[in-house]
């Protein structure tokens, strides 16, 4: 997929799949093209609240304004359709 506008670039976003625990998840969520993480066996156990804890409130606070946006755009789309 190399034919991407960077419309499409700036608002996919990426789940971060790989291993995540208390330790790791400090500096993946700092890095730039990480949205959030896919939590595997570790949302099972304690360490998940550690990992969730991790992230920035600023970071939720941006990412809940853009979902919102995103959301209401969404239904404004759908409402010109006639959908």
């Amino acid at each position: 997929m190399t034919n991407l506008t960077s419309a499409i670039a700036q608002t996919t976003r990426i789940i971060y799949g790989g291993s995540v625990n208390p330790k790791s998840a400090p500096e993946l969520i700092k890095c730039r093209d990480i949205d959030g993480f896919l939590v595997g066996g570790c949302s099972l156990k304690s360490d998940f609240i550690e990992i969730v804890n991790s992230v920035p409130s600023e970071f939720d606070e941006v990412e809940r304004n853009e979902t919102i946006e995103t959301m209401k755009q969404s239904i404004q789309n759908i409402s010109a359709s006639g959908r």
